[in-house]
């Protein structure tokens, strides 16, 4: 195949390949990029769809929140009059509401309102029996609202899908005990769906989640993907995608199925854009064809082609000073020059060779030696004038005689196998033949031969030197002959003597070594064992003991005493008895060896014990001892234990932070707005005082908030100086509401006060007061008391802070604790009652932050007693703050903060107050604006930033940029998490105050102005 050809078919392999490669890169990245839009689209598409679903139990929360803490619900709760029935409950309120059941019930479970609106009748009618075993005692709503005081969700009521919501009735301002539950519940049906239908602008069917019909219809694996991830998306048709998502009722079972059609517009896009690359791409690939191929023809094709016609011509007919006549400076011109080169040197070495010839033929004829060289089949091809004077020529043979035929044929054999095995790396032999001369006279030869290796590596040609050595062999071996004769008789006699006197001198010194190696292994092993801190035991399989060092017999507590054949088994609990029998069953001759883990009770005590055992055998292989080497691992266990709690209260705490993070941020945009309602409303309309009530309550939510962050890894507290016993009692105030159990405060005047943060401090002593209240059923007195202590000996773990500590003792007298039980009190969700949850977790992280430790002792059926230890604080108590006011005022504020609902809010609450504020979103955004304001003359004379900011810098990175370019700027840090320490010690990062979420107006004009008002 000529080369033009081949240049061809290589060019246009590469570039089909290119083609190919870029096709399939294009495609990929396409299809990829325009999938993940679609998914994206999607992803917003569902997750508006099913925000409007849960929009709607938001929604009957809230009309259900406005019921609960009305002062006249709570009345009614206690003289029942239907006056209160017949103003609220009347049908235009189930028709407004679009309620379709009602129902107040006490705390006994007992009903004493329960209506069910029929839409068909449009009247009123009893309440379905499904719904009255469920609120009632005993039954999932009653038992689960009992001990949250609130529930909402959704579940199926008598085959309908139903969107419900309870909660405890409480007066307005929190005064009074609970009063009872009220129930509202709405039907989710087709105007529920055409109202979700509206908010979205989206095509949205609703009904119940059917496992069965669903795998038949989208798959089994689809379905398990929709309940994990709540959603899934399956293509319809190339022009819809249908969007599936599940909502779970309240027990966490799929309950409402929500699918919504989205149109593929993306895709079909996708597709278009797909095919002009795919045409762009051919097209490109077939125009570089042509010219690749054009300048090939050109600049290399024709000039090799007559390269290859000048070497062929002088090759075939060769003249001397004949040569290629390509001529210039590129690659082919150096390769026709090389040529040229190659073949002046050609012919010089062909004149030198023949000189080198000539000279070496005359040496070899000279040569009283006989040289010769003989292919593979030991035919001559050359050989010199004394060989061919040695063995005789004829004129028949004309050089072509065997060497074989010369050879003795006893030891034809024997060169055969030495000329077969040479090779590269036996690249020389000598040997000694015999052989017969012309005259066929028998003499001794010896040859010396060597390959000669081709480029291959193959030796197909050997070369040998030849000297006649008869004489010398005879003379050789008759004086062998002699010396071997006489070396035999004396050897014979010596050997003897010798062999006889070294096997006596051998046993001797074989029995000394022996016994010293013995003694002095038995005196290493004895050493080693007996001070072995591991518990060494050898026993018979039937349990008598063979041996034991002394730490076995110090764990035990035998003392001096030698149990050696006696029966020795230690006291196994119960739990691991059964594994101990069939791990030692186990071991055999192909398992002698194995390590078992075990309880063991010593002295009372229950101990972990880690051994490995090793089955000894006798000679004919059966069971003669037990060898076993131990450790008490109890401490290790202990550990293991510690660090699993903490990797879950890690875990637990991580969660928690972020959740109650973002809940903070939403306290605080619907705080601010009730705010601003309020700011449009006299101060004696009715539905002022409704939103003032509101606003108090959005306000005390942050108490569930700080529960959540008292939790969160990291959090520190804010500190301030606090009284011991204004502590304790905040903490136990209405616990014992309902029962018969009397709290009893024991604190002496004297006792120190405590610095700490009273909201995390109050909650962690109330959880455990808690405990002690609910471990007496049977009534009872609960004992608190206080004390000073001037030493560390309370506690390990206090981390040397200080030595003056306040210990609060909590003793009550209820069933108590077990032994099993007491190590898991503070793991997350652990309970021995039927509640459970973070209250004491909470307590143990809230104590440790503020470098304290919480102790338990408990016997069960006695009692238990917490004790607290918390350092003390010479600082007094600081005077009471006064209830913060409105404040106004008139200067410039950059309000930055990521979450566009506090952002929006709080700019309309300060420009109420008179103050001129720009917002920005991100820490980036404040630099410039900050940079942008200062350079045109109108400076801001505060900036409020959030502490974390997502996808951007937070308050902490950006003040640091800010007193960098102004050291006098003025900055207040706010978030509603405590976990970076900015909040605790702002002042040390550059702000000058600190305001923590959610907040009331009069809070932030509050702190505006103190730091509006410092001096510089």
């Amino acid at each position: 195949m000529k080369i033009r050809w081949k240049i061809l078919i290589v060019v246009v392999v590469s570039l089909i390949i290119f083609t190919i490669g870029m096709n399939l890169v294009v495609t990929s990245i396409l299809r990829s990029s325009y999938s993940d839009i679609e998914n994206d689209m999607g992803e917003v598409h569902i997750s508006q769809t099913m925000y409007a679903v849960e929009e709607e139990e938001a929604n009957l929360r809230l009309i259900l929140m406005d019921y609960s803490n009305w002062d006249d619900t709570y009345d009614y709760m206690t003289d029942q009059n239907s006056e209160f029935i017949d103003a609220n409950f009347i049908d235009t309120t189930y028709e407004n509401f679009h309620l379709s059941d009602v129902v107040i019930f006490n705390t006994s479970g007992g009903i004493l309102y329960a209506e069910h609106y029929d839409e068909d009748s449009g009247s009123l009618v009893p309440i379905s029996a499904s719904l009255d075993r469920s609120i009632s005692e005993g039954g999932n709503i009653f038992d689960i609202v009992s001990v949250t005081k609130s529930i909402s969700g959704f579940m199926d009521l008598d085959g309908r899908l139903t969107v419900f919501a309870c909660s405890g009735i409480y007066r307005g301002d929190e005064s009074g005990p609970l009063a009872g539950f009220i129930w509202f519940s709405q039907t989710i049906d087709g105007t529920v769906i055409e109202h979700i239908s509206d908010l979205t602008s989206y095509e949205v069917s609703i009904e119940k989640y059917d496992g069965a019909d669903l795998i038949a219809s989208i798959g089994s694996s689809n379905e398990q993907r929709l309940r994990i991830d709540g959603r899934v998306f399956i293509e319809e048709s190339d022009d819809i995608i249908l969007l599936y998502g599940c909502v779970d009722d309240y027990q966490g079972n799929p309950l409402v199925l929500i699918t919504t059609p989205m149109d593929r517009e993306i895709a079909r896009q996708g597709e278009a854009t797909l095919e002009l690359m795919q045409f762009t791409v051919i097209l490109l690939g077939a125009l570089l064809l042509v010219i690749i191929m054009l300048l090939m023809e050109v600049f290399a094709v024709r000039r090799v082609v007559k390269l290859d016609r000048d070497v062929d011509r002088i090759g075939k007919a060769p003249t001397p000073g004949e040569r290629v006549g390509i001529h210039g400076k590129d690659e082919i011109s150096a390769l026709s020059s090389s040529i040229n080169n190659m073949l002046d040197s050609l012919e010089h070495a062909q004149e030198i060779t023949k000189t080198s010839e000539i000279k070496h033929k005359e040496i070899l004829a000279d040569l009283d030696e006989m040289v010769f060289r003989f292919d593979k089949n030991f035919t001559v091809t050359f050989a010199n004038e004394s060989f061919w004077r040695y063995y005789g020529k004829k004129d028949e043979d004309d050089g072509r005689i065997n060497v074989l035929s010369v050879i003795h044929p006893d030891d034809l054999g024997k060169i055969i196998e030495k000329v077969r095995s040479m090779n590269e790396q036996n690249t020389s032999v000598l040997i000694e033949l015999r052989c017969l001369n012309k005259d066929k006279e028998l003499r001794w030869q010896q040859w010396t031969i060597r390959p000669i290796i081709d480029e291959k590596g193959a030796a197909d040609e050997f070369q040998s030197v030849a000297q006649d050595i008869t004489e010398q062999k005879k003379a050789n071996d008759e004086l062998n002959r002699y010396k071997d004769e006489l070396e035999e008789r004396v050897d014979i006699r010596t050997a003897d003597l010798m062999n006889a006197n070294q096997s006596l001198e051998d046993e001797i010194e074989r029995r000394r070594s022996l016994e010293k190696k013995l003694v002095e292994s038995q005196k290493r092993y004895q050493a080693v064992v007996e001070d072995q801190t591991e518990l060494i035991v050898r026993t018979t399989p039937s349990g008598t003991i063979t041996f034991m060092n002394e730490a076995f017999l110090k764990y035990f507590g035998m003392g001096g005493k030698s149990p050696v054949n006696h029966t020795f088994v230690p006291n196994i609990m119960d739990e691991d008895a059964s594994k101990y029998a069939t791990f030692m069953a186990s071991l055999d001759k192909d398992h002698p060896v194995g390590m078992i883990e075990y309880r063991v009770v010593r002295k009372d005590e229950v101990r972990w014990q880690q051994w490995n055992y090793r089955m000894l055998f006798d000679e004919e292989g059966a069971p003669s001892e037990v060898q076993g080497v131990g450790r008490d691992i109890t401490h290790w266990k202990h550990m293991e234990s510690e660090v699993a709690k903490a990797n879950t209260l890690e875990s637990l705490g991580m969660l928690a932070g972020g959740m109650a993070h973002e809940f903070n941020n939403v306290l605080t945009s619907v705080l601010g707005n009730i705010t601003l309602a309020k700011k449009h409303l006299a101060i004696d309309d009715p539905l002022y005082t409704r939103l003032a009530i509101t606003e108090r309550s959005v306000y005390d939510a942050q108490k569930l908030t700080d529960s959540i962050l008292t939790f969160a890894d990291g959090g520190e507290p804010i500190k301030e100086t606090l009284n011991i016993e204004d502590l304790l009692r905040r903490s136990g105030k209405d616990l014992t509401t309902g029962s018969d159990v009397v709290i009893h405060y024991s604190v002496p005047r004297d006792t120190w006060n405590i610095e700490g943060d009273r909201a995390q401090l109050v909650q962690a002593i109330r959880a455990i007061l808690k405990n002690a209240v609910e471990s007496m059923v049977d009534g009872g007195s609960v004992d608190v008391v206080a004390t000073n202590v001037e030493h560390s000996e309370i506690a390990t773990d206090l981390d040397g802070h200080s030595v003056r500590y306040v210990m609060i003792e909590v003793a009550d007298k209820g069933y108590g604790i077990s032994k099993e039980s007491l190590p898991h009190i503070f793991d997350p969700y652990y309970s021995t009652k039927r509640s459970s949850g973070l209250g004491l977790s909470t307590a143990l992280s809230i104590v440790k932050r503020h470098h304290g430790a919480i102790d338990v002792s408990s016997i069960v059926n006695v009692g238990s007693k917490f004790t607290i230890s918390l350092p003390a604080t010479d600082q007094n108590i600081e005077q009471a703050v006064t209830e913060p006011e409105d404040l106004v005022g008139s200067e410039r504020i950059l309000l930055m903060d990521d979450d566009e609902g506090v952002l929006e809010v709080g700019q309309e609450l300060l420009r109420v107050h008179g103050f001129e504020v720009d917002g920005a979103r991100t820490g980036e955004e404040a630099m410039d604006m900050y940079v942008s304001a200062k350079e045109q003359g109108r400076p801001y004379d505060l900036v409020i930033m959030d502490l974390t900011v997502k996808g951007g810098k937070g308050g902490k990175e950006t003040v640091k940029e800010l007193l960098a370019y102004d050291p006098d700027v003025r900055a207040i840090v706010s978030s509603g998490y405590s976990k970076d320490p900015v909040m605790a010690h702002y002042q040390e990062f550059g702000f000058k105050g600190v305001v923590k979420k959610p907040y009331l107006i009069s809070e932030m004009t509050n702190e505006i102005r103190r730091v509006l008002d410092l001096e510089d």
